[in-house]
């Protein structure tokens, strides 16, 4: 289990340099992909460790804009709790009028730290509009 997680953590990270490097935001050395999701990982372990209690991840909502024309958005959040060991994974792609093209919601019965459950929902995102031929698309997990 422990390889297949960081498996998931190291794509999400490769994901995000992907979307910085396409916005033109600083990009960071490759070797960033291994550090990161070892530490990220580790952090996972150590905070599963702590309690067994329902939380709550509250986003701050920025100002939320269209995808450019002949792109998709792919929005992600996740909703978590510890105590029942279940979480939630939201997703929905826009496209470039501001129309739902796709959505999804899923029950999934784990016990992972919430950037473990949001690195998942994002995966399933990028499945999805791959799958549904939205090729050219930007994550936005605001």
């Amino acid at each position: 289990m422990f390889q297949f997680l960081k498996f998931f953590v190291m794509w999400w990270r490769v994901w995000q340099m992907r979307n910085k490097v396409l916005h033109g935001l600083l990009v960071l050395p490759d070797s960033d992909v291994w550090e990161w999701s070892n530490n990220f990982v580790h952090d996972f372990h150590e905070y599963s460790k702590v309690g067994n209690q329902c939380r709550t991840m509250v986003s701050v909502m920025t100002h939320w804009q269209v995808p450019r024309v002949g792109e998709f958005k792919i929005n992600t959040d996740v909703s978590i709790c510890i105590r029942d060991k279940i979480s939630g994974i939201g997703v929905v792609i826009w496209d470039s009028h501001g129309h739902v093209r796709v959505s999804l919601y899923q029950n999934i019965n784990v016990n992972f730290h919430p950037q473990i459950v949001e690195a998942l929902a994002i995966l399933k995102g990028i499945s999805l509009s791959s799958n549904k031929g939205f090729m050219l698309a930007v994550l936005d997990r605001s």
